[in-house]
């Protein structure tokens, strides 16, 4: 059971962030990679390793404090810095600083984890969201594709299976159906 953590790096590849200004822990040129906007994960053997630095609110309150930044680079500091590990990156986890409509579909299911953003300046203040296929929900039902994606994956929990059959009714109205030549006696009976 060997310490893990792992993400998307929050750097440039070969770029590492410089240490942090007036912490008192490493030494001056001391590099550490982090991962960003709190998609990440680290296991139980790293945590109880972090636990003095992260283990609470409180603590982990204090490290932001120290550092003066926000969690994922806070995160980050401890495990590069103070515990001399490194962040084994994945390209499977992705933030709102990503260019999600990027992402291709077939590889929805194969994702760890995708976050959303709206607005920013960087995507021109446009849905930066996954495009899901067969989507149940228009976007503006589902600004996340959350609940797409939910479907999209776990297609037999009951809302799910709900929201396909309301959609299927409205989309096979009477006007939609077609009819074929009458009978000879020219009574149509509907069923």
């Amino acid at each position: 059971n060997q310490p893990v953590y792992f993400g998307r790096s929050g750097t440039f590849p070969g770029a590492p962030r410089a240490i942090i200004k007036g912490v008192p822990v490493g030494t001056p040129g001391d590099c550490f990679d982090f991962a960003v906007g709190g998609l990440y994960c680290l296991n139980r053997p790293l945590l109880d390793m972090a636990r003095r630095w992260l283990g609470d609110r409180r603590a982990f309150g204090r490290m932001c404090n120290i550092t003066k930044e926000p969690e994922d680079v806070t995160v980050g500091f401890v495990v590069g810095i103070t515990l001399g590990l490194d962040l084994n990156h994945t390209l499977l986890i992705h933030s709102h600083g990503d260019d999600l409509r990027s992402v291709q579909s077939d590889t929805l299911r194969f994702q760890i984890g995708i976050s959303y953003g709206f607005g920013s300046i960087v995507w021109g203040n446009r849905p930066n969201v996954v495009s899901v296929p067969h989507s149940l929900f228009s976007l503006a039902e589902d600004p996340s594709r959350f609940l797409s994606l939910h479907c999209l994956y776990h297609g037999e929990v009951d809302w799910c299976r709900t929201r396909r059959k309301e959609l299927w009714r409205r989309n096979t109205s009477c006007s939609s159906r077609t009819i074929g030549p009458l009978p000879s006696n020219n009574v149509l009976v509907l069923r």
